[in-house]
């Protein structure tokens, strides 16, 4: 689509890391009234097949959630606390944690399907190589996701983009913010987060990362 929406750009799907596409219809009523849905979706998992997340998030769900985020900066008077609100350190550890463990398993699941392929008829073992190449392929997109999260805390620059984005969103109400320019809006959301992401799994958002 041409037009821009407020979250473009900021929400990544929590499997592939990859950016969430938008999906938005203009439904007419009978008499004559106008209602916008718009939803969230991971094209790989939706078009290409390539990725498990293929549950739509709806604008409304993206937009309290951010609200609340943008609610105790505003509070504060920092960005951080959007961070401490997600849960970044927190939640980037446990990342990290869940991360290890899930490459450890499937590197050993691996390993165990080799062992199985080397003495198994060849029919079977045909069988295995796709199991094989599954894991395999999945066992990249996590090492990408642990790449990602290991990434180095936001630079100068980045910082200073924040720090102009916050004084944008503290010189009006949240209410004056939500009715300015979908472009507008993106502009100081992506200021604000760098390039932070809300972090997109099954419907729901799960806490903030960084996308591919």
């Amino acid at each position: 689509m041409d037009r821009y929406y407020p979250f473009t750009g900021l929400l990544c799907c929590a499997e592939c890391g990859y950016t969430l596409t938008v999906w938005s219809r203009l439904h007419i009523a009978k008499d004559g009234t106008h209602s916008r849905y718009t939803w969230w979706y991971c094209a790989r998992a939706s078009r290409e097949k390539t990725c498990s997340n293929t549950h739509h998030i709806k604008d409304s769900v993206v937009r309290a959630y951010m609200h609340k985020l943008l609610q105790s900066a505003i509070q504060a008077g920092s960005v951080e606390a959007i961070f401490n609100e997600g849960g970044g350190a927190e939640n980037a550890t446990m990342r990290l944690e869940s991360l290890h463990r899930e490459i450890a398993d499937l590197e050993k699941h691996i390993d165990g399907l080799i062992t199985h392929q080397a003495t198994a008829p060849a029919l079977v073992a045909a069988r295995y190589t796709a199991q094989i190449e599954a894991a395999a392929e999945r066992l990249a997109i996590l090492q990408r996701q642990l790449s990602e999260v290991q990434r180095a805390q936001p630079d100068q620059e980045r910082r200073r983009l924040q720090d102009i984005g916050m004084r944008d969103l503290s010189a009006q109400s949240l209410e004056q913010f939500w009715a300015l320019d979908a472009n507008r809006i993106n502009r100081i959301l992506r200021e604000v987060f760098g390039a932070t992401r809300l972090v997109v799994k099954d419907a729901q958002i799960i806490g903030l990362g960084r996308g591919r």
